[in-house]
């Protein structure tokens, strides 16, 4: 005989022990396992999960009572049955504790035994949420990692999602079949909910484990390393999709990347970006072992945006990269040209802005190898406004010039710019003469190299001599020069000639 509760009756049946309840009124019976019965008034409904059967009962609201048949006689007990837990809907969640890295150590316990549905409908998570059992923190980040540790019972069937909203209107953000993932674009501040059920279609899941809500690390800055998720000695996480963007401590310098280990499973995906977001022109896709080496930015915001994917297959020690940063130039050049306006070339240039900058050196080269100061230029010093400059080489070298400029600032450091070229050559492939006004030599610049001896004749206004160069040939020699200092001002004539006195070009020229 089955022992007696208060508001329970019971009695003895042919095929063992039964027991009459009042109508509506539940019990735990315990036939060789533990079985949920209830009763209701319209009919005789039995919830069983054990070897049980109806072996009678007439629930009516005349007789509100029904019997309930154990197979087995030994043992069985009338009790309440159990609760679900206090977490089983979303308004009842329990609160988790954010931890501030990635070591989980606020581990959360839970399980779900007694579990039952809540109206928040499964899509667009996969299973069946039957036995779904709810957690809520507040985001201290942009993103945190979700993390079920510690499972006992099946570890592959558990299903973990995110929401956000209010507790009775809920927005799922992410949901998966596995036991971590990250999640993105929170708003610091904001409480969201995570569930968790098991994925096989049927009730009766007792598994049990922790929750953990983790912090990664901000994104490293210039000096520091940049390791994947998992750390400098563990492997990266399973089902990541984060993206990291890098920046220049100081504006106006450029980030750069100096990777040390590299090693990716082939269906993980690690994307940069040249710029301060994955919108940021697409650098390059790195899979497997393969290392990137050396990342450098080259937009205006010198920053870098890593995108990292992982799936839910193998995953290895990830990466480890230096992150190194140029110091913002003094100067911002926005344009450099080299102009030839014969017989000169003239060398212009353009700052958006300058901070202490002293002066600049302007230099040339035949080769675009050695270059050679030919003149300087005072600086602005410091202004946020742009700033126009020229330089006027009025003894460049016939054919290809080179020019650079070197920037000094004020404690003495130097930046030199690209180089620019122009290619000085004759309009008629006759000699020119400059400067013109002269004040104490003219030069004389030829189409080509001399082969032959010249002579240079200034006459005055009255065709007499009034000076006179005898320029020998020379490898490679395009120009000669003759002294004028000793001239009065006024207007001269040159005469160039051949040793023999033929006339190559007579020219008209001012001496100041």
């Amino acid at each position: 005989m089955a022992p007696n509760y208060p508001g329970f009756s019971s009695s003895l049946r042919s095929f063992g022990e039964a027991c009459k309840l009042l109508a509506g009124t539940a019990i735990l019976g315990l036939c060789q396992t533990t079985a949920a019965f209830a009763c209701t008034f319209a009919n005789a409904i039995v919830m069983d999960t054990a070897a049980a059967s109806i072996s009678g009962g007439g629930c009516s609201e005349a007789w509100p009572d029904c019997t309930i048949q154990c197979d087995y006689p030994d043992p069985f007990s009338l009790g309440p049955p159990p609760l679900p837990p206090s977490n089983d809907d979303p308004c009842g969640a329990t609160a988790l504790t954010v931890d501030p890295d990635m070591a989980c150590t606020a581990g959360t316990p839970s399980t779900l035994a007694n579990a039952t549905q809540s109206p928040v409908p499964g899509s667009p998570c996969a299973g069946n949420p039957d036995d779904d059992v709810w957690f809520k923190f507040t985001a201290t980040g942009p993103t945190h990692y979700v993390f079920l540790n510690n499972v006992v019972g099946n570890v592959t069937d558990l299903v973990l999602g995110v929401y956000s909203g209010s507790c009775g209107s809920l927005t799922n953000i992410r949901c998966i079949h596995a036991l971590n993932f990250s999640v993105t674009d929170l708003i610091p501040g904001t409480p969201y909910w995570v569930r968790v059920f098991s994925y096989p279609y049927n009730s009766g899941a007792t598994t049990t484990f922790d929750v953990c809500v983790t912090t990664p690390p901000p994104s490293p800055l210039c000096g520091e390393m940049y390791y994947d998720d998992g750390g400098s000695a563990g492997h990266y996480f399973d089902n990541t999709d984060v993206a990291t963007t890098i920046c220049p401590s100081t504006p106006g310098g450029v980030v750069s990347l100096v990777f040390s280990s590299f090693h990716l499973d082939f269906s993980d995906e690690f994307a940069v970006f040249d710029g301060n977001s994955t919108a940021a022109p697409f650098m390059n896709a790195y899979y497997g072992n393969g290392s990137p080496g050396t990342l450098t930015a080259t937009n205006p915001t010198g920053c870098l945006t890593v995108a990292f994917y992982s799936d839910g297959d193998e995953n290895y020690a990830g990466w480890a990269a230096q992150v190194t940063c140029s110091e913002p130039l003094p100067v911002e050049l926005i344009a450099l040209e080299a102009t030839t306006n014969y017989p000169v070339i003239d060398i212009t240039w353009e700052t958006a802005t300058e901070r202490d900058s002293h002066y600049f050196t302007v230099e040339r080269s035949p080769d675009n190898v050695t270059f050679t100061p030919i003149g300087t230029v005072a600086a602005a010093g410091n202004t946020q406004f742009p700033k126009n400059y020229q330089f006027v080489d009025e003894i460049p070298i016939w054919g290809v010039n080179y020019y650079r400029l070197e920037q000094v600032d004020i404690n003495g450091a130097t930046t030199r710019t690209r180089t620019v070229v122009a290619v000085l050559s004759f309009p008629d492939d006759q000699p020119s003469i400059y400067p013109n006004p002269a004040s104490d030599v003219l030069s004389v610049a030829f189409p080509g190299p001399l082969d032959i001896s010249v002579k240079l004749v200034v006459l005055d206004p009255l065709g007499r001599s009034s000076a006179a160069t005898m320029t020998d040939a020379l490898p490679g020699q395009r120009t000669a020069q003759i002294p004028v200092e000793q001239l009065a001002p006024g207007w001269y004539t040159l005469r160039i000639e051949r040793k023999d006195g033929g006339l190559l070009k007579s020219s008209v020229f001012l001496k100041n």
